[in-house]
């Protein structure tokens, strides 16, 4: 034995893994972008700033989840919840993502369940109604 103490685990908390902007664009829309990593560690706080973007929305909210590194199982449960809250409030929800967001929304058989852009713009573009 060298006496030697254990090097101490410095806890990682959600903040540090996920960022979360709201934006009000006019009084219809509003633009949340999420970046990092959308795991278990990670869906509540989105969850959370996702639901303060939707009591802002009055018509659209458009989640921008371009700059998401990581999307787990938790990260598909944070959107059906969210789908769920603005279909109580006749909110339309558009998703800006790309194939690595995509692509488990795919496998998880929830990809047509969304309205998903490719761009920023062309989730703003008030000609794209559903």
């Amino acid at each position: 034995m060298t006496g030697e103490l254990p090097t101490p685990r410095v806890p990682i908390v959600p903040e540090d893994l996920i960022e979360v902007a709201i934006q009000r664009h006019d009084t219809t829309l509003v633009l949340a972008r999420v970046a990092g990593e959308l795991d278990m560690a990670t869906a509540g706080l989105v969850g959370t700033q996702l639901a303060l973007a939707l009591d802002l929305t009055a018509e659209v909210l458009v989640v921008d989840l371009i700059g998401v590194t990581f999307f787990g199982s938790a990260g598909l449960s944070v959107l059906l919840r969210l789908r769920e809250q603005c279909a109580r409030r006749q909110v339309e929800l558009r998703l800006v993502a790309l194939q690595r967001v995509i692509w488990p929304m795919t496998i998880g058989g929830v990809n047509q369940l969304f309205r998903i852009h490719t761009t920023v713009r062309g989730a703003l573009d008030p000609t794209n109604v559903y």
